[in-house]
């Protein structure tokens, strides 16, 4: 068995001593959160709390080790001291004591017995809690509450601004051009009777020549100018008679 002499000059060979004032660093292997490890009495336990037990003495139960000199490493039983696990959170500047020490939360709620909710020892917002909820069960409301018009253009304003039972807004306007246009197809209303198709009532044709008298043709349905048909009988002879005539040059 070891026994104390032996395990002391064991720690020892794990340490650099210094002068009293200085940190004495464990050299050996950590915990990988900075503290020393150290086999004690056949049960591994922190570095610095080894040192204590061979430098100064027992630790009492309900206390913990603390650095004054914050380094984690750090064996020389000058810089350790113990306090109760709740100093020890306020001594150590952890995020748990920055934490407990805050007013407000991360969003600007003030941490009030009505707005504080406890949860394994954390403090946590309402007011945040019941915003994740709902942008959990529907995240289109989050981001619909933050838009100051509707998909029409229409202002978010509060004659134009409706809440519906589950908390979203509706444009007001939009609602009753909604109405208007499932009335209009139950009761849709009669057509006017117009012009029957395709009769023209033009009294010009595209030429300006007047649609009355000698110069309008008409069958019924449409109207003609007489002197547009005959201009464009005329041009249809003559691009036909100087075809006729290329082709006898041709062939001449």
């Amino acid at each position: 068995m070891y026994g104390m002499d032996t395990e002391l000059l064991a720690f020892l060979r794990k340490i650099e001593t210094h002068s009293v004032d200085e940190c004495w660093p464990f050299v050996g292997s950590d915990n990988g959160q900075g503290y020393g490890r150290f086999c004690f009495k056949k049960k591994r336990e922190s570095a610095h709390r080894t040192a204590y037990r061979l430098f100064v003495g027992p630790i009492p139960e309900g206390f913990v080790v603390h650095h004054t000199c914050r380094n984690r490493r750090c064996c020389n039983p000058a810089h350790l001291e113990l306090v109760t696990p709740k100093e020890h959170v306020f001594l150590d500047l952890t995020g748990a004591y920055l934490n407990s020490i805050k007013t407000h939360c991360k969003r600007g709620h003030e941490f009030t017995p009505e707005n504080t909710r406890l949860s394994r020892g954390q403090r946590l917002c309402r007011i945040c809690l019941a915003y994740l909820k709902k942008q959990r069960r529907n995240p289109d409301a989050i981001r619909n509450s933050l838009k100051t018009h509707c998909v029409n253009g229409h202002p978010f304003d509060e004659e134009n601004t409706a809440i519906r039972p589950g908390g979203e807004r509706t444009c007001r306007a939009c609602s009753r051009a909604a109405v208007r246009r499932c009335y209009s197809k139950k009761h849709p209303t009669p057509r006017k009777v117009g012009r029957p198709k395709g009769v023209n009532l033009k009294t010009h044709c595209p030429n300006g020549h007047a649609l009355e008298g000698d110069n309008l043709i008409t069958d019924g349905l449409s109207r003609r100018c007489r002197i547009c048909r005959t201009a464009a009988q005329k041009t249809r002879r003559e691009a036909k008679r100087l075809a006729l005539l290329s082709i006898e040059q041709v062939n001449w």
